[in-house]
């Protein structure tokens, strides 16, 4: 799940949810697309902040468990680090209980 709070404070919103167990990492563009990538599936998400009622476009399913960390050239291009085996984790699952406070 991904939340957007707003820059003077106050109740955060959900901008976004993902069927994947965690968005691990975030990356914003110049033009306001908000990139993620997650864990679980290992999915490049893009996410259109400025236009109303988006929702996520899975832009890249990785080969990983897990993308940890995005970047963007100065030509847009986005690379994305990927980590993990799909399939069985050796860690147990973490609990997820939506909270924010």
């Amino acid at each position: 799940m991904v939340y957007r709070v707003a820059a003077g404070g106050g109740k955060a919103e959900v901008l976004f949810r993902t069927a994947d167990q965690h968005i691990r990492c975030l990356l914003l563009a110049a033009d306001g697309t908000l990139w993620a990538g997650s864990d679980g599936a290992g999915v490049v998400y893009r996410f259109a902040t400025g236009t109303a009622g988006a929702k996520p476009f899975a832009a890249y399913a990785a080969g990983r468990r897990e993308i940890t960390a995005l970047a963007m050239d100065a030509a847009g291009d986005v690379y994305a680090a990927g980590v993990g085996t799909k399939g069985h984790s050796a860690l147990p699952q973490l609990p997820v209980t939506g909270a924010w406070g």
